[in-house]
């Protein structure tokens, strides 16, 4: 129940932060990770959250999103699961996608058309 509350309350006020200032503040997102690691049921939990960080942190090196929203995303991966991290990151390229089709210019679009076609027939990811 504390750690939904504190999920809840970390989005809010980067909401907030990120609407008003375009910007999310460091002290907020290192805060609640290093709370989402304090609050970490057991070992292995504390082992799993790190591992995720790690992932994170280095799929930011890819610069696909704004670290800012990568931060927030590894404070709230310190919140869930595993597999809930992964779930949230589906749903924000799922997201993404759609937010590229509604402000798409022709180029965007065919990024997505390539992705796809690379994806669905090569069956590989380029990202480049």
């Amino acid at each position: 129940m504390i750690r939904s509350i504190l999920l809840i309350g970390t989005s809010v006020a980067a909401s907030y932060f990120d609407i008003k200032t375009r910007k999310i503040p460091n002290w907020l997102c290192f805060s609640s990770i290093a709370i989402g690691l304090f609050l970490s049921r057991s070992f292995t939990s504390f082992v799993w959250h790190m591992f995720t960080l790690l992932f994170l942190f280095a799929l930011s090196t890819f610069r696909l999103m704004g670290h800012g929203d990568m931060k927030l995303w590894m404070a709230i991966s310190t919140y869930v699961n595993f597999e809930g991290t992964m779930y949230i990151m589906i749903i924000a390229a799922v997201m993404m996608i759609i937010y590229a089709i509604c402000t798409s210019t022709k180029s965007s679009f065919n990024v997505i058309k390539t992705f796809y076609y690379d994806f669905i027939y090569n069956k590989r990811i380029c990202f480049f």
